[in-house]
Formats: C-alpha cells, structure tokens, sequence
C-alpha cells in the first residue's frame, strides 16, 4: 500500500529537482503548459500537483489512485491525513504555495514538516503495539 510518508518524501523530491517548483496550477510540461500531475509531461509541479503525482506514482499509476488525495482526507496513514500531516488545511497548503511571497524553500520547509509529524505518528503506533 501507499503511505503517506513515502508520498510526502518522493513529493518534495520532485519540488526540489532543478525547475521542479512551480505556482497556480498542479503541474506544467518543460514548454510551461499547464499538465494534469500524472501526465508523463510534468515537470513542474506546485505543492498539491507533487503530493498527487508522488501518490500516483508510488500507487503503481493505476485505479489504487483516488482523487481523494486532492482533497485531504484520504487516510494514508491510519486514519492520519494529509491535513494531519501539514497542520493546515489542504486549500491553506496550495494558497500557501501559491501566494507571491512563497518560495521553494518555505514549500520544502512545510514538506519536512509533515515528513516529521508522519515519522512522529508512525512511532507513536509503533508504541501503541
């Protein structure tokens, strides 16, 4: 199965390939025309296009690949979310991408945020066992 911390590593790794990080819609092809994520054109990808490629990716890029992800709620972890993951709401997270201001590194920061809260959750069922 897809887990929410392999989605959110192998998601910030396409942010942070050389032009990966992109503003204003999920994906774009190497000529800046906006993509669908999984496309095998994308190349550039805001931080919801990355999270969406990354799952559809790692889901074997078949039906395992629920437009749910778009929204947040989809249990990646035991029932932990990807609004769990990043402590903002996921239409925060793609205004937060997209805001004039916001640069690759804060997207990244906000990345290894939620790469640490799933860790944290992982550990703590670890204990619960």
């Amino acid at each position: 199965s897809v887990d929410m911390l392999n989605v959110l590593e192998r998601a910030k790794e396409l942010i942070l390939r050389p032009g990966g990080w992109g503003q204003r819609v999920f994906a774009r092809d190497k000529y800046g025309q906006a993509v669908l994520s999984r496309h095998h054109t994308a190349v550039k990808f805001c931080a919801m296009g990355a999270v969406q490629r990354a799952a559809w990716e790692l889901a074997g890029h078949g039906p395992a690949f629920s437009p749910d992800w778009t929204i947040g709620s989809y249990p990646y972890c035991m029932g932990f979310t990807l609004e769990d993951a990043f402590g903002i709401p996921v239409r925060e997270l793609v205004a937060f991408n997209d805001r004039a201001d916001s640069t690759v590194d804060l997207v990244v920061a906000l990345f290894d945020r939620g790469i640490a809260e799933c860790k944290m959750q992982i550990e703590g069922e670890r204990g619960d066992q």
